[in-house]
């Protein structure tokens, strides 16, 4: 999965308050047993004056190898007398230890210089409350979706009615969301307004952003930060978004066609689209215009891209938002 710095920043921020709040609890803890057993207190005090005690003689000579020998006697038979205290105050062994959330890493992220498994899940909820910022994931995902808004009145041109194909095509995208992999296709999700393309892509993006990195965009945003790029206008902080458009695992491009269609962004589309394609990265586009539609709209270069290297679903049928009213 590719992570970028904004979002492993803000999971390691995470894990950080997570340190944090096992240190606080700690104190807190520490302070009801000082208060109830001073002895305890001042045994750790003793242990802590050993130690360094056992460290400056390590390091300076004084006393020599008898006095450092006797500084570590007294220190474990303060720790035994210690933990002996706990017992006979009913307090368990590791009652003032700090407790980490994760005990692989203690909640560093990191084993070894590699990424714990929390972190991975901590970038996971932080890219999921990113995609929520534009998708309604807790809505609209694979378990919510709704078969009854189609109609199964057969479609004389696709010879099969909007359920069966909806059918098909909710089939295909769930599959293709939970496996999401190296060996998937990018995907060109066709229809009229209102027949459940956003929400098709909400699904995909909330299943598919736990096994990648999802990035979802309508075109009239993300064209416009390309446009901004190209003539030196991008504000701060936009090269990060930049970025992840060109970068992510499986990059969502909702609402193909909404955008003005100038020189620019069609530039910008096709070098968006190659790029992605050539580095193996997966697109999954929706656009309210059907493959003709879309051929008027765009040029050769284009629609090469999108009907030759693209899996193509069309959906059909009435206004869903208006059959729900």
């Amino acid at each position: 999965m590719a992570i970028y710095p904004g979002t492993l920043s803000r999971a390691l921020k995470k894990l950080e308050e997570r340190r944090a709040a096992a240190r606080n609890a700690q104190s807190m803890r520490r302070a009801e047993v000082y208060a109830s057993c001073p002895e305890i207190a001042e045994a750790d005090a003793r242990v802590r004056a050993t130690a360094f005690e056992a460290v400056k003689c390590a390091l300076t000579g004084d006393g020599g190898e008898g006095r450092l020998r006797e500084l570590r006697r007294e220190n474990l038979g303060l720790q035994s007398r210690r933990r002996e205290l706990l017992a006979e105050n009913a307090y368990p062994p590791g009652y003032l230890d700090v407790v980490p959330a994760c005990a692989l890493c203690e909640d560093t992220g990191y084993i070894s210089g590699r990424m714990c498994r929390c972190l991975v899940d901590a970038c996971e909820i932080e890219q999921k409350r990113e995609l929520s910022r534009s998708l309604r994931l807790d809505a609209e995902n694979f378990d919510t979706f709704c078969f009854e808004y189609y109609s199964e009145k057969v479609d004389s041109f696709y010879e099969m009615s909007p359920r069966e194909n909806i059918m098909r095509v909710f089939d295909f995208c769930s599959e293709y969301a939970r496996h999401f992999g190296e060996g998937s296709p990018s995907l060109l999700i066709t229809g009229s307004p209102g027949t459940g393309k956003t929400f098709l892509c909400s699904c995909i993006a909330g299943k598919a952003s736990e096994r990648a990195s999802v990035v979802y965009g309508s075109a009239v945003d993300v064209f416009s930060r390309l446009e901004e790029e190209k003539f030196g206008r991008a504000p701060e902080g936009a090269q990060e978004e930049l970025r992840r458009y060109r970068m992510c695992d499986l990059l969502i491009l909702d609402d193909l066609g909404s955008e003005m269609t100038t020189p620019v962004t069609t530039s910008s589309l096709y070098a968006l689209l190659s790029r992605r394609l050539t580095e193996g990265k997966k697109t999954v586009v929706a656009s309210a215009l059907s493959v003709d539609e879309l051929s008027r709209r765009y040029p050769p270069q284009v629609m090469s891209r999108l009907e030759g290297d693209f899996v193509t679903l069309p959906l059909f049928g009435g206004d869903i938002r208006l059959i729900r009213q």
